[in-house]
């Protein structure tokens, strides 16, 4: 996953998730500058919803049930217990702010569909 830089502060980088009914959640994340160059995460905070409509205020995962782990490398490890992604199958929205602990300026860098699809196994 590359984030470049924009002089539109209104775009953020699209990515559609799909993941499972009742499965560990765990996504993986590089993030890269203009030139290619990894971007240190250590200095950041992560907060990320997933909600039925962008706008809505019924939270169907929140920030709470996801852990953020992310080093100077451009990694970034999103997580959630099988326990909580027990939600119903179905096309949510969701986003993933960012928020700079030096200069307490926050960005969102990805936003998109999170997809649940059904699992067999219960």
């Amino acid at each position: 996953m590359q984030v470049t830089g924009n002089t539109d502060l209104a775009i953020a980088g699209e990515l559609d998730i799909t993941c499972k009914e009742g499965d560990t959640f765990i996504l993986q994340l590089l993030f890269k500058d203009d030139n290619g160059n990894l971007i240190d995460l250590t200095n950041y905070s992560f907060a990320m919803e997933v909600k039925k409509r962008a706008r809505w205020s019924s939270t169907i995962l929140a920030n709470s049930v996801f852990t953020f782990t992310a080093n100077a490398n451009g990694e970034l490890d999103i997580e959630a217990d099988a326990s909580d992604m027990e939600v119903k199958s179905g096309c949510y929205k969701y986003d993933l702010e960012l928020t700079n602990n030096s200069t307490g300026v926050v960005e969102t860098w990805l936003q998109g569909d999170f997809i649940i699809t059904s699992d067999v196994t219960n």
